[in-house]
């Protein structure tokens, strides 16, 4: 029942019979992602670059996460402002494979709603 492109708040609180636990801090969320996104290698050694459609809508701009792995730890981050296409992450290790992801963020009425994560995708840093 989720709307697509929608902006959310959620709330949690655990509840155990008749208790109920404490009302968690609001997290704000977008249920939008990059679209037409992919992971190449930078132009500068130990880099990778990460490009994808424009959006409009993402006024907050986006965040490109770097793994080492699927599912691991995140080793490096860039953040791009609204309007952009394209971000390179550097001071990584040369030719070794990176995993990439990107993350859209909104804001309206002074709130950053934070959007969907994109799959992962592959790049051989330069």
């Amino acid at each position: 029942g989720v709307a697509e492109a929608a902006l959310y708040q959620f709330r949690v609180r655990a509840v155990s019979g008749s208790v109920k636990g404490a009302w968690s801090a609001a997290t704000l969320r977008w249920t939008k992602s990059v679209a037409s996104f992919k992971a190449s290698a930078g132009k500068a050694k130990g880099s990778v670059k990460a490009t994808w459609k424009a959006d409009k809508a993402a006024t907050g701009g986006y965040k490109v996460f770097v793994y080492e792995k699927k599912g691991g730890a995140i080793v490096a981050t860039k953040t791009a402002k609204a309007g952009a296409t394209t971000a390179t992450v550097k001071g990584l290790e040369s030719g070794k494979t990176y995993y990439v992801r990107v993350r859209p963020y909104r804001v309206k009425s002074g709130a950053t709603y934070v959007g969907v994560l994109t799959g992962y995708r592959a790049a051989k840093a330069k």
